[in-house]
């Protein structure tokens, strides 16, 4: 067997790698022996809920060799026996990173844990190795909008564009200048915990962050940390001199999950009970779309106050401690470990 030290020498300028295998990431042992229960942490199960710790390289769901969905079939077959029940996903992670995801089994659990991401009333951290040292003492605040990238001819890539709300970017000119993509409001917070090097490659310095998203648009945290001038390790999307390899994975890892609810199973609940629980979601919901509308601005202070409260909250010790859910009334958090810590050494 190699180490990741050993695997890297070409690459960190201690003799050729050439001839030794590549390094191989979680999702990649996952396709090709596909047992899971090493690499899937299963955080909180119940007979409605399942929140797992999604390995990194794997996709979610689709026509591949091994899916979360795929994984859920064959380790937790029972979970979809019944009338009405079947796999929904609450939320979306990247198919590189890893951590906290939610997964639903019937229609009321799944209508209960999306509301909360769709209002934006969940509470989320992730962790992530970025390149560089930043400042440690400023508490850093991202609010670039995120655009699609008009130079991508495939359309995965993302941009900062401009401060314009809409759903569809237009290129235009003025004076033959060609303008910014419009973009949508995106903001996250950032708090630098640790100042290092790779563990698997001693002279490149990098830094472990907690990052706190206050809006959820496609690829934010890595766009975020690209226009901040330090792009996630491993992210060869943004910063295209990790292709050579540096570290296994991308180093952007789900931490921390906060949702408002209770996650009890809905099982036992009679139909008016569950009929006023969607009457008060939808409620909610016109409730925030009205207010939206009316002061975006003030809205969109307090969700990040909400974010930022959080984030002040994490600590460097919570990092060494072992993943863990806690239920009170009338909320649900859950946390893995520290899956990024290997990877990152104080000289």
């Amino acid at each position: 067997s190699y180490s990741f030290c050993t695997l890297l020498r070409g690459v960190c300028g201690e003799g050729s790698s050439m001839e030794e295998p590549p390094v191989v990431s979680e999702g990649e042992k996952i396709r090709k022996e596909f047992t899971g229960k090493e690499a899937f942490g299963v955080l909180y199960k119940s007979k409605e809920l399942l929140v797992v710790d999604k390995p990194p390289d794997l996709r979610i769901d689709g026509n591949h060799d091994a899916t979360v969905e795929k994984w859920v079939a064959k380790e937790h077959e029972e979970l979809l026996k019944g009338e009405g029940r079947k796999l929904r996903f609450c939320h979306q992670l990247d198919y590189a990173t890893s951590g906290v995801l939610c997964l639903a089994f019937t229609k009321h659990m799944a209508a209960r844990v999306s509301h909360c991401f769709q209002s934006r009333t969940s509470k989320k951290l992730y962790l992530a190795i970025v390149h560089g040292h930043p400042d440690m003492e400023e508490l850093h605040r991202f609010d670039q909008p995120i655009a699609d990238d008009p130079t991508d001819p495939n359309g995965f890539r993302m941009c900062v564009g401009t401060t314009a709300n809409t759903l569809k970017r237009k290129l235009e000119s003025t004076d033959g200048k060609e303008q910014p993509p419009q973009g949508r409001a995106a903001l996250t917070y950032c708090k630098v915990l640790q100042h290092g090097v790779l563990s698997t490659c001693s002279d490149t310095p990098v830094s472990l962050v907690v990052l706190a998203p206050c809006t959820g648009r496609r690829h934010q945290l890595r766009v975020h940390c690209q226009q901040w001038g330090h792009p996630i390790a491993g992210d060869i999307c943004y910063h295209p001199a990790d292709k050579q390899r540096i570290v296994p994975r991308m180093m952007l890892h789900a931490w921390r999950l906060c949702l408002p609810i209770d996650c009890e199973d809905t099982a036992n609940a009679t139909r008016q009970q569950l009929s006023k629980q969607k009457a008060a979601r939808r409620s909610q919901k016109v409730k925030h779309e009205r207010s939206v509308k009316i002061d975006e601005e003030k809205q969109n202070e307090e969700k990040a106050q909400q974010a930022l409260a959080y984030l002040t909250t994490s600590t460097v010790a919570e990092l060494a401690q072992d993943a863990a859910h806690s239920i009170t009334e009338g909320a649900f958090e859950v946390r893995t470990g520290n899956r990024l810590g290997q990877f990152i050494v104080t000289p």
